[in-house]
């Protein structure tokens, strides 16, 4: 038997799959800018499309502009049915945040470390279709169940809020939480800057690798978040921004990251192809507006 014939096929299967492979190790962008900030989402969606390693995030982008709260929900549940185990997903929201009352009374249960015992909600100003920081939970914990990392960044009033209750985002398995404010807290923006104020510091901590603060080439999750929270309070005196996940998430590197896995699929695509060639031989602004 013609051992080249005999080995190439299982070699040419495994190099196929690590050439597919990486369209399952995607980055995603899902951004909704509601009541005139959409361009919060599209500066944050060219400010990662601009990063180390991102490229990909281009095609897998859905961006929505004024949504009410049932929108937002089945955006998310319908963003599951395109991502894959060991994608990543940021989930970026800019707009207004309200309060309602907690009618299952997670806030104030045993266990919460809420700081009120209300609800908080997104969705269109003075609109009665919200959605509750509960019912995002939900909706995350099914989007989760893909097994994508989720990166989600809130830039609104009582962001905060959003984590703390015992049936909020912080209790969605493979969930890294970004908000612009604490829970009793409002969100602003800059009069003459073209980005609220947390949204700026997230970008500028992307551009130039600002947010690198080790000086490694890599930026992670939890320098991302301190290099805008540092931006955040030295513009404005009560606004201070909230993290709860995995600071550890890699962010954007200027290094080679290989794709999980490809390393030993390319070791072993390698070593079937030499056993056959063995056998055959061959500051001064005005804020004016709160979220």
């Amino acid at each position: 038997m013609n051992y080249f014939n005999k080995y190439l096929p299982a070699a040419l299967l495994i190099v196929c799959l690590l050439i597919i492979r990486p369209a399952f190790c995607a980055t995603w962008f899902a951004g909704i800018g509601n009541d005139g900030y959409i361009n919060d989402v599209n500066g944050m969606f060219s400010a990662l499309s601009n990063s180390p390693g991102m490229q990909d995030i281009a095609i897998n982008s859905i961006i929505f502009e004024n949504q009410p709260g049932s929108g937002i929900e089945n955006s998310i549940y319908n963003l599951g049915s395109s991502v894959h185990q060991e994608d990543l997903i940021f989930w970026y929201y800019s707009g207004h945040g309200s309060c309602t009352d907690d009618v299952n009374q997670d806030e104030t249960a045993a266990g919460s470390t809420a700081f009120n015992d209300y609800d908080e909600t997104i969705g269109l100003l003075n609109h009665s279709d919200q959605i509750t920081d509960d019912n995002l939970a939900l909706a995350f914990n099914s989007l989760s169940l893909t097994g994508a990392t989720i990166i989600t960044l809130f830039d609104t009033c009582y962001a905060g809020g959003f984590i703390g209750g015992n049936n909020d985002l912080n209790t969605v398995p493979g969930l890294t939480f970004f908000g612009s404010s604490m829970e009793y807290e409002e969100s602003y923006s800059y009069t003459n800057e073209p980005y609220s104020i947390f949204t700026q510091g997230l970008i500028l901590g992307l551009e130039d690798f600002n947010a690198d603060l080790n000086k490694d080439g890599t930026i992670i999750a939890q320098e991302w978040f301190d290099f805008s929270y540092n931006y955040t309070t030295g513009s404005v005196l009560n606004q201070h921004p909230v993290f709860s996940g995995n600071g550890d998430i890699i962010i954007s590197s200027i290094h080679s990251v290989p794709i999980p896995g490809s390393g030993w699929l390319f070791l072993v695509s390698c070593l079937v192809l030499l056993q056959a060639k063995k056998k055959i031989k061959v500051k001064d602004i005005i804020i004016i507006f709160s979220k």
